[in-house]
């Protein structure tokens, strides 16, 4: 059986957040109907996604605001039971809310762990406690703030943008995100990217079921999925890249978290 491997995955742990970001890539202010992830749910998530991929270089917990899912630290503990096959795992947050006792304890013990902590000002008023408290239990973490993060760009337009193929294989080569591997599990399924998984959730796109995995089936089939994996990742774009700006060299970049208000 061919060897998997991947850059990075990220997992949305909860589409519940503390902002309201305009610009946000994981579209949480535009969501319908939110969920959070169960730890019942992450046992067959982490079980069958590994089970299809030998190892991954970069395994991110992200949201929404990932502490706002209260089941957070059983959802870590369960992905460390594959820590062997995980070179770096990564947990985002905004800063607005202050790290437990509980998650400090475990993230203390696990050296590859890496805590990205966001200022975006005002609005995130722990930051600067979160990472004293993080230093102080000798956990990796790093700053995002106006001198170190990238700008933001707008993927809320998902009208047809690339309609030959020529077009479409050169925005996804141009694309950090499609070119760069960074693929998402959300609700349950594997896809390229945060904006073809919230196209397809939403039937703003035409796709098909090989534009994502779905990893919560009873009778997950290995060798298949991993076959299938193995496809997706050789694809030189993705069905979502066609209604896509992404983000590129001509992207028109914003400030980060501009939040949103009434008039938007």
């Amino acid at each position: 059986m061919e060897a998997c491997k991947m850059l990075s995955t990220s997992i949305m742990v909860t589409d519940y957040c503390t902002l309201n970001c305009k610009l946000c890539l994981a579209y949480i202010p535009y969501l319908r109907d939110r969920k959070r992830l169960s730890l019942a749910e992450a046992k067959i998530v982490f079980y069958n996604y590994f089970s299809m991929v030998d190892h991954v270089d970069k395994f991110s917990i992200t949201g929404g605001e990932p502490f706002t899912n209260t089941e957070l630290v059983d959802i870590l503990l369960e992905l460390l039971k594959y820590r062997s096959r995980i070179s770096e795992i990564i947990i985002i947050t905004n800063g607005t809310i202050k790290l437990s006792d509980e998650f400090l304890e475990v993230a203390s013990k696990e050296r590859k762990l890496k805590v990205i902590v966001n200022n975006y000002g005002s609005i995130s008023k722990f930051s600067g406690k979160n990472r004293e408290l993080l230093g102080k239990h000798g956990i990796t973490n790093i700053l995002y703030d106006d001198s170190n993060r990238y700008d933001w760009v707008d993927c809320r337009d998902h009208s047809l943008k690339n309609k030959i193929e020529s077009e479409i294989k050169a925005q996804a080569a141009s694309c950090v995100f499609f070119s760069g591997k960074k693929y998402l599990i959300n609700h349950g399924k594997l896809y390229t990217c945060t904006r073809s998984w919230y196209r397809i959730e939403n039937n703003l796109i035409p796709y098909s079921k090989e534009d994502y995995i779905k990893l919560t089936d009873k009778n997950f089939d290995v060798e298949k999925s991993r076959e299938k994996l193995l496809n997706l990742m050789a694809r030189k774009y993705s069905t979502s890249c066609a209604y896509c700006s992404g983000r590129t060299e001509k992207s028109i970049l914003y400030p980060a978290a501009e939040q949103l208000t009434k008039g938007d």
